[in-house]
């Protein structure tokens, strides 16, 4: 799915889907967009943060080592750094 449409906290997409097996929920896409990223920045955290199981729910998290690691093969993630993507498992992104 392209990320070139319009994000507005107000009017959040139900259930967008950002990458096969990850839902985003309505509450996800109210933080995603208050917090000002992108779906993009949604999928990379997925892509390439570690992983932290609390509580039935995955963490992704973007940090000082995943943004070492992503620069070592070709990505810039400093943007990105601190953002946690919190996914229940079933694949809905609770919140970012």
């Amino acid at each position: 799915m392209s990320s070139a449409f319009i994000f507005t906290a107000s009017v959040p997409p139900c259930h967008l889907e950002l990458m096969p097996g990850y839902r985003l929920s309505v509450h996800a896409w109210q933080r995603m967009c208050a917090r000002g990223h992108s779906p993009d920045a949604v999928r990379a955290a997925l892509e390439h943060g570690r992983i932290a199981h609390v509580r039935e729910a995955d963490f992704y998290i973007i940090g000082r080592a995943e943004i070492a690691a992503a620069a070592r093969a070709g990505f810039d993630l400093r943007r990105l750094d601190g953002l946690h993507v919190v996914v229940a498992d079933d694949g809905t992104i609770k919140t970012v």
